[in-house]
């Protein structure tokens, strides 16, 4: 640890900085109502894909910011950041106007941006020891997981009096901005730290085209299976398979496979190194297919399941293997690329998808499925490619 806290004072901090990722995940909460929002403002298509995903896209400029303010104490970035995305989610349906929501969601979307960055940078921060800052970076995105899972099912029950009940969810943030007041750390990094970030922004080094084609990879990974986790609602509703309530269900159980896998990736990444984005890859694959094949409501529980757990396996090796594929002095780099293409994807997966449906000249979600579904083979057959190729320069 870079600063001297107690056993009380450091469980304390891990259960304040394991709450951030509520505003990472806050999209949870209106994914069960999906179907709910398109319907209610049938002539803004176009905002509601914003409300639904485009806080993403304005969370990776929130990130990019945040990543200036080297100077700055994280914790008060975090509870400042945190302070006005309470404000704007619980308030965010006080005018029924997706004009009003869109706006709100926008600032959500900077906020989050924030709080994320500052989050992972202060862990980094606090945890100098390579092996105890993954250990704990696992459970963090194990607890990112977690909440959504809770989040959606909450906002699922909460949909059942009206749609705009999911709302309700974000109330959690008084309390949570309460203990990162009282339990998060001030300014933890050193003057030493300081001199190896410095020495990185001057390197000249250039990243060849081996690692940009791994960043697309990233790209329509999570591009394409966030399709299916931004827009289950839709599917259910329109193959008459259930309500808001199993779109929560579904949503929770994508999230609590997903939180598992992160929490087990040191032991799968352990057996299976590079390849381990291979079986992903081949899920993402297989239940596309079968979603459009057999439709049912528990082919939606059984995809929406192994589905966010491909993604949970997925996601962690990318963060990992993005920290290989570069020289020493690119890894910071590197990994403020992966976050921001991560939040690119997901603010642009409801556009892509409707996209998608106007070409294909459908009104329908799950014909688009197929297309998916070549594109997860394709992805499978990159992701040998690229664990081949590695595994013969190490020979």
């Amino acid at each position: 640890m870079s600063i001297k806290m107690s056993k009380r004072g450091t469980i304390l901090f891990l259960l304040a900085l394991f709450l951030t990722p509520f505003i990472i995940m806050n999209d949870y909460v209106i994914i069960p109502v999906a179907a709910d929002l398109y319907a209610a403002f049938p002539d803004h298509e176009s905002i509601v894909n914003f409300i639904l995903s485009g806080p993403q896209i304005l969370g990776v400029i929130g990130a990019l910011l945040c990543g200036r303010m080297t100077k700055t104490n994280q914790k008060k970035i975090i509870v400042v950041a945190f302070s006005v995305f309470a404000l704007t989610s619980i308030f965010c349906t006080a005018i029924l106007s997706p004009i009003f929501m869109a706006a709100m969601r926008a600032v959500q979307g900077v906020a989050m941006g924030f709080v994320n960055t500052a989050s992972v940078t202060l862990l980094a921060e606090v945890f100098v020891d390579e092996n105890l800052r993954g250990t704990y970076m696992g459970i963090y995105n194990a607890a990112m997981a977690g909440l959504g899972a809770i989040m959606s099912y909450a906002a699922g029950i909460l949909a059942k009096n009206h749609w705009t009940s999911v709302f309700k969810v974000y109330y959690a943030t008084i309390p949570m901005l309460i203990i990162f007041i009282l339990f998060l750390p001030g300014n933890t990094q050193s003057a030493e730290e300081e001199e190896v970030q410095a020495a990185s922004a001057k390197s000249d080094k250039k990243l060849d085209g081996r690692y940009w084609l791994f960043i697309f990879s990233l790209f329509m990974f999570v591009l394409t299976y966030m399709v299916i986790s931004y827009m289950v609602s839709v599917y259910i509703t329109e193959n008459n398979l259930g309500d808001s309530s199993v779109a929560g269900l579904a949503t929770s159980l994508s999230t609590v496979l997903s939180a598992i896998m992160c929490a087990i990736f040191g032991f799968t990444y352990g057996k299976m190194k590079r390849w381990i984005a291979v079986p992903s890859w081949i899920i993402l694959a297989i239940f596309y297919a079968l979603m459009v094949i057999a439709p049912s409501t528990a082919m939606v529980y059984i995809a929406s399941a192994l589905m966010g757990g491909a993604f949970g396996n997925a996601f962690s090796w990318y963060y990992v293997e993005c920290t290989l594929i570069v020289p020493e002095d690119k890894i910071g780099f590197s990994v403020s690329i992966v976050t921001a293409v991560q939040g690119l994807a997901m603010g642009v997966a409801s556009y892509f998808a409707t996209t998608l449906m106007k070409i294909m000249h459908t009104e329908r979600i799950t014909p688009i499925f197929v297309v998916l579904a070549i594109i997860s083979v394709i992805g499978t057959v990159y992701s040998v490619v690229h664990a081949y190729s590695l595994r013969k320069e190490q020979v």
